[in-house]
């Protein structure tokens, strides 16, 4: 049996006479629970009220559904079922399970009633402490609630600004798109037909839009103006010099003779055009069609592969890149392409392309894969099969990858 005294230590009771609480323990019902016994089931008829005297009892929340969760844990002098002296029909909301071996003064809504009229101060005392731990779960809940409100105003503000963000991506994506479009079309749409030359050439952007470009303009007189540029940079800023580029050398092209004079014009343009941060190399031909004859001038371009009969030769002319300082001259040099001879054009993102062991495609790998390859087969399409077969199927592109190939045919 318990000892009276625990009942006596209750801090709800303390100030209250001996035999007001004694009264108390007549009246109610002193029930043990061996740890791991149910109180009462969620959804039971709220019959009674109960006050711990001794032990703990954890209150749980759907319990045996996959949810399950516990809410609290009452101790000595908690109150548990209190509603049910109120709304004695109410199905209780939570279970209650002894997590250890617990004492519990239990007191049923026609035993507080006879309470309430045999010794009122008693009765009072635990409506007091019942009330104050209703005001308490009221002040818990509604703080619980307005952190929720805030979580919720947070997440619907989060969800703006990412919406917002999902608009002005779908708004830049479209307009790279765009971009892209409009680089694609400064592009020549085919390449001329020529009797007894081939050329061939790939454009491939390392983002939505690049830096890189060539052109070829062929004039009446069989002569045959081709150029390959690289814009420093990637992305946007490089798109938008290369744009104001291509229409620079277009124009050019029509109103002068020489390679070396196209290429000095357009570097005194670009000075005052693009920003100090960035330049264009461009290699620039006039390829005669029917000598065989090419002149041409370089602003700090790579230079270009001759793979001749006797083995590939680098053509060299000196230059500074467009836009960099102003009043430079370039030198124009020339050179021949027999028949059965190629010229390979390329800017860096080829033989700078780098496989998962950081070796490098290289120069040497791409002149030999051409200079082995017969006539009659395609060089751009032995070119990517050879890079792809380089770098590997993870392989991420890490720079504008554009080379233009004349061929002369036997």
């Amino acid at each position: 049996m318990l000892d009276r005294s625990a009942v006596r230590r209750l801090s709800i009771l303390e100030g209250l006479p001996i035999e007001e609480i004694d009264g108390l323990i007549e009246i109610a019902q002193i029930i043990e629970y061996p740890a791991g016994t149910m109180l009462f089931y969620e959804g039971d008829h709220s019959e009674h009220f109960s006050i711990i005297l001794e032990g703990e009892v954890e209150i749980i929340k759907s319990l045996g559904k996959p949810e399950e969760s516990s809410i609290a844990i009452v101790r000595p002098g908690d109150i548990l079922g209190e509603m049910g002296l109120f709304l004695p029909s109410q199905l209780r909301m939570k279970s209650a399970r002894a997590r250890t071996d617990a004492v519990c003064l239990t007191l049923s809504r026609n035993d507080f009633l006879t309470l309430l009229q045999r010794q009122p101060e008693v009765a009072i005392r635990v409506l007091q402490e019942m009330s104050q731990r209703i005001w308490h779960n009221e002040a818990i809940n509604v703080e619980s609630l307005r952190e929720k409100n805030r979580q919720l105003t947070q997440a619907y503000q989060e969800l703006q600004a990412a919406q917002a963000r999902l608009i002005e991506q779908e708004k830049l994506e479209h307009e790279l798109m765009l971009a892209r479009r409009i680089q694609e079309d400064l592009l020549p749409k085919a390449m001329p037909e020529l009797d007894d030359w081939s050329l061939d050439a790939y454009w491939q952007p390392a983002r939505r839009v690049g830096g890189d470009f060539y052109d070829f303009v062929l004039l009446p007189e069989r002569c045959l103006k081709l150029w390959i540029a690289d814009v420093s940079g990637k992305g946007t800023p490089a798109a938008l010099v290369m744009a104001q580029t291509h229409s620079i050398l277009r124009t050019l092209t029509a109103q002068l003779a020489s390679p070396a004079s196209v290429l000095a014009a357009a570097n005194e343009i670009l000075c005052q055009e693009i920003s100090g941060a960035m330049f264009v190399t461009c290699f620039y031909a006039a390829l005669d069609l029917d000598s065989g004859r090419m002149r041409f001038a370089n602003a700090g371009h790579n230079p270009p592969f001759h793979l001749q009969k006797n083995g590939p030769a680098k053509v060299f002319a000196a230059g500074m890149p467009l836009g960099w300082l102003p009043n430079r001259q370039y030198d124009e040099r020339e050179t021949g392409l027999a028949p059965g001879e190629r010229m390979i054009f390329y800017s860096d993102g080829l033989v700078e392309a780098h496989n998962s062991d950081k070796e490098m495609f290289g120069e040497q790998r791409m002149v030999e894969q051409l200079a082995a390859l017969p006539e009659d087969h395609p060089p751009i399409a032995h070119l990517l099969a050879q890079l792809s077969a380089f770098a590997g199927p993870n392989w991420e592109q890490e720079d504008d990858l554009t080379f233009v190939i004349v061929s002369h045919l036997t």
